[in-house]
């Protein structure tokens, strides 16, 4: 039987009944590499600490020290996204046993000198977070460097893997290997994560490193039936696209990223669809005017066939400046290194374009996103 289930339990219990707790948070956008890299490092921390305790070695900073995952979405969030629900759900693991960013104060936490910040599949805190950066101990992440030398984090672990579950899991194979020989269900949960985020170890989609490859070998073999990879990626892009229940702007909300400048923010939603079709939906227009908290709004869509990537992308922006300046900074950025071609679109105050560089997913455009905003002075 899994014991990550009993920790997910405990893990709720913790906030009120320990002294510190560490805290292992993914990103705003809670996919499924965020959610399940939290989840799973938590739960090494967890047997970590367990197995010190056991042995006599529990004295000092481990006493009174619980550790909890946070998925960094409000709990209303959670459903919309689907591949995340789906498999966390067939490994066991259900809504009510999470913890979600509205139900913890991480700033009265930390306030009271009782925080310890992990961070899993991002390496910077977002403006309104910054004030708990001095409670960061460790960063594991896969996405270019944004931290400041020298700010917080007595460690970080960064590496441009195809996914953040290469690393945990390489982690636990190195510092616990046990707990995956023990709990089928956390090697599944890393291993389907690392297979849909690399398009099933695709070359061509450029998302694939040897690591990523090697560790989903070793996660394979610790399991008595590992699955077949073709039919496990199917599987698992069906999740993600599944968007029969979702409404227009509940899609904007489903994976979403906000990046704020001085004055401008920007939200970037990644699609489970191509922006094509998104903007042909009939209240599109009402759902991207009336979408709040952002002066522009970025749509990233993909099309997955086989093991073949197809992208789109498109800028909102009633701020005909904002949107014109945005615009002609990615279609020239590192000399054109997104490949876009202008396609058309009905939708107002809206510049829509195929993506020819499949290979350059949120993680690539998003650090051009802040470099705009940096270099414009927004």
């Amino acid at each position: 039987m899994s014991n990550l289930v009993p920790f997910l339990r405990h893990a709720k219990e913790t906030l009120s009944s320990c002294k510190k707790v560490q805290v292992v948070m993914g990103n705003e956008a809670c996919d499924l590499d965020s959610a399940v890299s939290a989840i799973t490092y938590a739960f090494l921390l967890h047997s970590l600490r367990a197995g010190r305790e056991d042995s006599g070695g529990g004295e000092g900073e481990g006493v009174g020290v619980g550790v909890v995952p946070l998925l960094n979405i409000p709990r209303r969030d959670f459903p919309l996204r689907t591949e995340v629900t789906y498999w966390l759900g067939k490994h066991g693991v259900s809504q009510e046993m999470l913890v979600f960013r509205d139900e913890i104060s991480l700033h009265d936490l930390h306030q009271k000198g009782n925080l310890q910040l992990f961070l899993v599949d991002h390496n910077i805190l977002p403006a309104g977070d910054a004030s708990l950066e001095s409670a960061v101990r460790y960063v594991i992440d896969h996405h270019q460097l944004e931290r400041q030398v020298g700010a917080g984090a007595d460690e970080i672990l960064l590496e441009m893997v195809g996914s953040c579950s290469t690393l945990i899991a390489e982690r636990i194979l190195e510092e616990n290997r046990t707990l995956l020989e023990e709990d089928e269900a956390v090697v599944r949960l890393l291993h389907g994560t690392i297979i849909l985020d690399t398009i099933n170890l695709s070359e061509e989609a450029k998302r694939v490193t040897p690591k990523d490859v090697r560790v989903v070998k070793e996660l394979e073999a610790v399991l008595s039936t590992p699955p077949d990879r073709t039919q496990l990626f199917a599987e698992m892009t069906s999740a993600k696209g599944d968007i029969s229940s979702l409404t227009t702007e509940e899609l904007l909300r489903k994976d979403r990223k906000v990046v704020g400048g001085r004055q401008v923010v920007v939200g970037m939603s990644s699609l489970p669809l191509r922006v094509e079709d998104y903007l042909q939906r009939a209240d599109v227009g009402v759902s991207l005017e009336q979408h709040t908290g952002a002066h522009v709004i970025v749509l990233m869509g993909i099309s997955l066939a086989g093991n073949s990537v197809e992208r789109d992308i498109a800028v909102y922006s009633k701020d005909e400046e904002l949107r014109r300046s945005l615009t002609q900074y990615l279609e020239e950025a590192q000399g054109g290194l997104l490949q876009l071609a202008s396609m058309d679109t009905n939708v107002a105050h809206c510049k829509a374009y195929q993506q020819k560089n499949y290979a350059a997913s949120r993680k690539v455009v998003l650090p051009l996103v802040k470099e705009w905003l940096a270099a414009k002075n927004l």
